[in-house]
């Protein structure tokens, strides 16, 4: 219960966009179930689509997150 409504929180303040990425996320029925289920918990449901590189997506990923960090202070 209590990672649910961290969950709602955090995309009902954080995210406008969710990617799915692996082959679950090429399932229909499971992106409907999400989009559905999104739409009845949040006030503005977060936009959901599909990754254009899911085979890179964590290095991408990781390097967006390297490049935006601040240098440690040493």
């Amino acid at each position: 219960m209590l990672e649910a409504t961290f969950s709602g929180r955090a995309l009902d303040e954080l995210a406008q966009r969710i990617v799915l990425v692996g082959s679950v996320a090429g399932n229909d029925l499971v992106r409907e179930l999400l989009t559905e289920r999104l739409t009845r918990t949040l006030p503005y449901p977060p936009e959901i689509v599909l990754s254009d590189f899911a085979q890179d997506a964590a290095l991408l990923g990781a390097l967006v997150m390297a490049t935006e960090a601040q240098p440690a202070v040493v």
